[in-house]
């Protein structure tokens, strides 16, 4: 159970610990593909509040896409899941980490360029591709491995993101990060069609593989969203403040917003928002056979 005074130490990991605790027995009882498409429910509402612009809501929804994805890692990790080829043996950090030590997935690079190498890229011949994608895999190969730059924390984490992307992100708008971030929420949901789709009977290595990607995507995104909300947030308190000159942040904490949304009445622990209960009570609709 997580101490709100130590909320900002706490790593991304004990966050997923924490949301199965919440939800872990609820969840056993749906399949995953109900989990994920409460989640998408979410991510929606989370869109409507960015066309709308009531960023307040926004952070709200964001840190309840932040809590599913939590507990549908978690309840992949679970142990009656363990022969079905849902099941994921990484933690939720570890697949983040495979998929982003510190450096952009596609360029390899600890500040993306992405956008500046791609016109190069696409007149590159397909062996050139090749061997440049091979290039960009041994470097975060060895990136990998240097396991003592993992961020210790969920906050960190989302800085990681804002020092990778900071400066490839800096100038799109938030409506366009919301778009990449339902893009990964989609893909998720079709990694989940594809592994039902294998008939559900064994594992896949790609599959599984595609699957911890695209999760990986989803808190990559996230951390963006949250980055580029603080930016207009903190622009509106210059303005209310008559300040219009210097660029700063509203210093919006992932850990902080989620404590927020998900605290009880003691303001002391976490427990679900609808049922008000440490350990979920509600009832689930079963909407698809399992898993």
């Amino acid at each position: 159970m997580l101490n709100p005074k130590e909320r900002e130490k706490y790593s991304l990991d004990d966050w997923e610990t924490e949301f199965d605790e919440i939800y872990g027995r609820i969840d056993q009882q749906r399949s995953l593909a109900e989990m994920w498409l409460l989640m998408m429910e979410d991510a929606s509402q989370l869109a409507e509040a960015i066309r709308r612009e009531k960023y307040s809501d926004a952070l709200r929804k964001l840190s309840r896409v932040f809590g599913w994805t939590c507990s549908f890692v978690a309840r992949c990790r679970a142990s009656d899941l363990k022969d079905t080829p849902f099941y994921l043996e990484k933690t939720l950090s570890e697949i983040v980490w495979q998929k982003y030590p510190y450096r952009c997935s596609l360029c390899g690079q600890e500040r993306c360029i992405c956008a500046v190498v791609r016109g190069e890229l696409e007149e590159l011949s397909p062996a050139e591709k090749k061997n440049r994608e091979a290039r960009v895999a041994d470097t975060l190969a060895v990136a990998r491995q240097r396991t003592e730059l993992r961020p210790k924390t969920l906050d960190s984490f989302v800085n990681m993101f804002s020092q990778i992307y900071k400066g490839a992100h800096y100038n799109l708008p938030i409506e366009a990060i919301l778009l990449h971030f339902l893009e990964e929420v989609g893909e998720v949901s079709s990694c989940i069609r594809e592994i039902r789709e294998n008939d559900g009977k064994k594992r896949n290595a790609e599959l599984t593989a595609n699957l911890e990607e695209e999760i990986a995507d989803i808190i990559s995104w996230t951390a963006s969203g949250l980055s580029k909300l603080d930016y207009i947030l903190g622009a509106y308190l210059q303005l209310k403040a008559g300040q219009q000159k210097i660029v700063q942040t509203a210093n919006l904490r992932l850990s902080a917003i989620v404590w927020r949304e998900f605290q009880d009445d003691t303001e002391e622990h976490l427990w679900c928002t609808k049922c008000r209960s440490r350990q979920c009570k509600c009832t689930p609709y079963r909407l698809y056979a399992s898993p």
